[in-house]
């Protein structure tokens, strides 16, 4: 592809900044979130044969409560299709959980992911959310632009939905805790990348 001209950049979403502070407190007090617990995101989505593997999410989440003291929590990107997704997994757990809906502004829901430990994701745009706050992930693929996203941070913690797993997934988790992947350099790439859409808008919108 030579034309019209094209650009390889990232998404802008990692360039939205968490709301203030005071903000946030007031929606991890609301949303159940207590100071001094760390918790572990599951972002997940119904999908072709995803009653399969309702055990093995439902594992992994008692696992990261059972060993690493991490609340599962089960975050509804879009909740009108997500919601019945989670309550499966929900409804086999035998810890605490938090079963959440986006808040009322982006700046807010980039506060919540940052106050993770970690985001285990079927979604795209919940990845590319923990990515931009640095926050350790693991991706669960039911369509290739989850892998190519991963695939081009370099960070291959991903498996395909079908080969999902307990263990597998309780193995990519601890690594991906244990790597801790995203540093400050990394960040700061994604937002440059991130910025140049703003630009090339105003080059669009201003060209005769």
């Amino acid at each position: 592809v030579s034309k019209p001209e094209w650009h390889i950049t990232a998404d802008p979403a990692l360039l939205i900044d968490q709301a203030p502070e005071e903000a946030l407190q007031g929606l991890y007090a609301q949303l159940g979130l207590e100071e001094g617990r760390h918790y572990a995101m599951f972002v997940l989505r119904p999908w072709q044969n995803f009653s399969a593997h309702v055990q093995d999410f439902a594992q992994a989440a008692q696992w990261l409560y059972d060993t690493q003291g991490l609340v599962p929590v089960f975050f509804a990107m879009e909740p009108a299709q997500d919601l019945r997704a989670m309550d499966q997994v929900i409804a086999q757990l035998h810890c605490p959980s938090l079963r959440l809906c986006p808040p009322d502004t982006d700046a807010k829901m980039i506060g919540l992911f940052r106050r993770m430990d970690i985001v285990i994701s079927m979604r795209l745009h919940a990845l590319v959310f923990a990515a931009g706050q640095g926050v350790p992930m693991v991706g669960v693929v039911y369509d290739p632009k989850v892998s190519g996203f991963l695939d081009y941070l370099g960070q291959d913690l991903y498996l395909p939905l079908e080969e999902a797993s307990a263990a597998s997934l309780c193995d990519l988790i601890d690594t991906a805790m244990a790597e801790q992947m995203f540093e400050a350099e990394n960040i700061r790439s994604l937002r440059e990348l991130a910025a140049e859409n703003e630009e090339l808008a105003r080059h669009l919108l201003t060209e005769e």
